[in-house]
This record gives C-alpha cells, structure tokens and sequence, in this order.
C-alpha cells in the first residue's frame, strides 16, 4: 500500500511538472479543431437558424509565460433549409493559461477577417468577425493536449445583418518544446 502511495505521489508531482513546461516564454506550439455550431442570424425581416462544421489549423507561441499568440487558418460550412454556403478565413489570437497540472483551463480572444460563398456565387468582401473562447489543455504527454472549448463569435457583415453563433469543439496541440 505505501509503494502504491509513493508511486502515485511520484505520478502526480512528474505530471504537474510536465505540464507546466508548455505554457512557458518562446515554446511553439501547432494546433487543430474540430467544431460545431449553432447560428441564429437576424436580417430586416427574417431570422435564419443554421448549423456549422468548421475546421481550424494554427500555429503559435508563447510571447511570454501563460500567453499565447496564434495565427489561425478557419474552413466553415454553414447551412439551412434552403442554402449552404462555406467561408475562407484568416486570424490572429491571443490565450491566457491558468496553470493547474495536467489539466490547464485557458481564455481567449480572436479576430478574424473571412470570405464567404453560397453555392455556384464568388466570393464576398472581407467580413470581420471576432470570437471569445474558453477551455481547457488535458495534457497527454509532455508534448501533446486535448482542447475540449466553447467559442462564442460574432460577425458583423453589413449594417443590417449580424451573425452570431456559439460552437462546441474538440481540438489537438502538439507543443514544440525548446
């Protein structure tokens, strides 16, 4: 019983360890999600309810111990009833991590400027949208998470049409340690 304490105590304090590694100054990191979502948009007149898929590699680094900055690359496909269309985006994110062992909760924000299409259309002007973020790292190994996260983003399209949709997502990070 006392070498089943010990090797848990051992477990913990090494994966603590780890895990604090990750979230220091200068360490990279290249990430992906999976997410989906559910839109309610608000046009003079009508409002659309939609679901989304959207998939979004990134890369980033640790400006300093616990911040993160990322560039992200976004493909959403969104549809309802009547249309499917699909968006093309570019953005840059800033994350704050609470160190807590193995398991590390994270906020964040990010803006984005995205293209859009309906089917058989060209695609759109710029349309700016940003996106609020919170989550948490389940670290696997000493250079790899999992990133359960809600993602709340609002884009404002025009003067008259807004967006704004609340996701679920489950994403990956491979941590390049120096």
């Amino acid at each position: 019983m006392r070498t089943i304490a010990v090797f848990f105590i051992i477990l913990v304090s090494t994966t603590q360890l780890l895990s604090q590694d990750q979230i220091k100054q200068g360490v990279y990191s290249l990430n992906g999600s999976i997410s989906y979502g559910s839109t309610s948009s608000n046009q003079p007149g009508a409002s659309t309810d939609q679901s989304s898929f959207t998939f979004t590699p990134s890369g980033s680094y640790f400006l300093v111990d616990q911040i993160e900055s990322s560039l992200n690359l976004t493909y959403m496909a969104n549809s309802t009833s009547s249309l499917t269309f699909t968006s093309l985006g570019l953005g840059l994110g800033v994350r704050y991590y609470f160190p807590n062992g193995q398991y590390t909760p994270f906020v964040g924000a990010s803006g984005a400027l995205s293209w859009a299409t309906a089917t058989g259309q060209a695609y759109s002007s710029p349309l700016s949208s940003y996106a609020l973020s919170a989550g948490l790292d389940f670290f696997l190994s000493q250079s790899f998470a999992l990133e359960p996260a809600i993602i709340y983003s609002h884009a404002r399209i025009s003067d008259q049409f807004s967006n704004s949709q609340f996701r679920i997502g489950i994403g990956v990070k491979y941590f390049i340690l120096k």
